[in-house]
């Protein structure tokens, strides 16, 4: 009997619209960056604003063909790019920019490169 069980999603990342087919995770944490307002009376008082903001990873497979998709560039120039995740019969779009990677490997374990940015707040849609 197959009880409560269903299927769960994946996530699709696209970046400047290209399928990242190598990619094995994703992690996206959105932040308000608002600031924690205390005064000597009344203590915790509130919160001010800050700037929202995206903090988006992801990491990827490397085949021995080649890196699918090398940051590496991007970061040199400061380019922005766009950045679409589907899940869920949803979608999240955003721009941002390249902050670092890195790739890494050792025995018995796959070559991954994980790279991170920071982009523009963003809902799914």
């Amino acid at each position: 009997m197959a009880g409560n069980l269903q299927l769960y999603t994946s996530v699709y990342v696209y970046v400047d619209g290209n399928l990242l087919t190598e990619h094995a995770s994703v992690k996206i944490a959105r932040k308000s960056n608002a600031q924690v307002s205390n005064s000597v009376f009344k203590g915790f008082s509130g919160m001010s604003t800050g700037a929202p903001i995206m903090e988006i990873s992801f990491e990827s497979n490397v085949p021995a063909t080649g890196i699918e998709y090398d940051v590496g560039p991007l970061l040199a120039a400061l380019r922005p790019v766009e950045l679409t995740l589907v899940a869920a019969n949803r979608t999240l779009t955003t721009k941002g920019f390249w902050t670092d990677d890195d790739l890494g490997h050792g025995v018995n374990a796959e070559s991954k490169m994980n790279a991170n940015g920071m982009f523009q707040m963003a809902q799914w849609e």
